[in-house]
């Protein structure tokens, strides 16, 4: 057989997305090739054992994303009758300062500072509500986008490459690698 022709490229995938962009895998007659950007990674396909690609939601993902949509909508539920709360406490607590004057306690004055506070955070309640729901949301999504990984088990470890989403040509090339795979155990 020609060397050369041994080395043709039997198929490729080039990664788009997620964390090995730009990274391609080459299955070659006995290897394939993981080129990366810094490095380059053989593996010979006698010592592949199986392949597995699977396409999953993440379900730990989209149930943190409903809880922080639930949380989110306590925030925002509460902000209204504890802001209220707190500026009828506040203006009570003022008018007694005022009668006052300068025999205020300080007991007084602590608790009209906490309850300006209380005030000022029951305001930024409804902005903390919508960051955690904006944060739900982009966790559901992601989980909800799932990934598709391409499993090798070799001898001693396991080696998973994944890509954000269903990636039809990543599981086209899982099929041809997995053909490639069982018709070198057959030999």
């Amino acid at each position: 057989m020609n060397p050369r022709m041994a080395d043709a490229p039997i198929a490729e995938f080039v990664f788009q997305r997620g964390a090995l962009r730009g990274t391609q895998f080459t299955l070659l007659e006995s290897r394939l090739l993981h080129l990366g950007t810094d490095s380059t990674e053989s593996i010979a396909l006698d010592a592949v054992a199986s392949v597995r690609i699977a396409y999953e939601r993440d379900a730990r993902r989209i149930g943190w994303g409903v809880a922080f949509g639930g949380l989110a909508l306590v925030v925002f539920a509460l902000a209204g009758p504890l802001g209220a709360l707190a500026g009828r406490g506040l203006a009570e607590i003022s008018a007694q300062i005022a009668r006052d004057g300068p025999q205020a306690s300080a007991v007084a004055q602590f608790l009209e500072s906490a309850l300006r506070a209380l005030v000022v955070a029951a305001g930024l309640m409804p902005l903390a509500a919508v960051a955690l729901f904006l944060w739900g949301a982009a966790l559901a999504a992601s989980g909800w986008i799932g990934r598709t990984t391409l499993a090798l088990v070799l001898p001693s470890t396991e080696r998973e490459y994944a890509v954000p989403g269903r990636e039809h040509s990543l599981i086209d090339f899982a099929e041809t690698l997995a053909q490639a795979v069982a018709g070198r155990i057959g030999r």
